[in-house]
């Protein structure tokens, strides 16, 4: 009982601190093997739920429009909702006809949570006085965290890179997208995986 208390008391103190007008994201580079690659051809992968689906989905969108900029060719394929089924359809992939593999694996489950507001305040108009004008609005937080791998499929599917990406934003503003794959391919240039 202590513990739900505790973990409830935490999700509480995370909506608090984080509003939907902050949008934030902890990216971790764990590994990286800096030798010189020229990729052509990725592929994105990743399975998950609904949600984490759904964040998958728009961050590869990005990704595939900022590679293919580059020349890159990308794909992005959807391989399920759990690890099982995941591995099951990566094993039947012609993983062979790509240079690269993107996993954006999640670590735990998604979290969703909403905030609603309401204030109301008085509005003057010369020609009916006092008015009292009521604004909602609902906020919608997600978070969730990911693994994030970059596999050379020649090699054994060795790991060429990996980082931990940690998201809690509301997932309708796209502007938060851009700025992971900004990071992202800031870290793959900085160590000479693309250009």
């Amino acid at each position: 009982m202590r513990k739900k208390f505790l973990s409830l008391l935490v999700l509480v103190l995370l909506t608090l601190s984080y509003s939907v007008k902050s949008q934030k994201y902890t990216f971790t580079e764990i590994k990286t093997d800096s030798i010189k690659r020229d990729f052509k051809k990725i592929l994105i992968v990743s399975f998950g739920s609904v949600e984490a689906r759904s964040f998958c989905e728009n961050l590869s969108e990005q990704l595939i429009k900022t590679l293919m900029a580059d020349s890159i060719e990308v794909e992005f394929k959807y391989l399920g909702k759990d690890a099982a089924a995941g591995n099951k359809e990566f094993k039947i992939l012609a993983i062979q006809k790509y240079d690269a593999i993107i996993s954006l694996v999640p670590k735990d489950s998604a979290s969703y949570w909403t905030n609603s507001n309401t204030t109301s305040t008085q509005s003057s108009n010369n020609a009916i006085g006092q008015m009292p004008m009521t604004t909602r609005f609902r906020d919608v937080t997600y978070t969730q965290t990911f693994n994030i791998q970059l596999l050379e499929p020649v090699n054994q599917g060795k790991v060429l890179w990996s980082a931990s990406l940690y998201v809690i934003f509301d997932p309708a503003k796209k502007k938060v997208y851009k700025e992971i794959t900004k990071t992202i391919l800031s870290s793959f240039r900085k160590s000479k995986l693309i250009k």
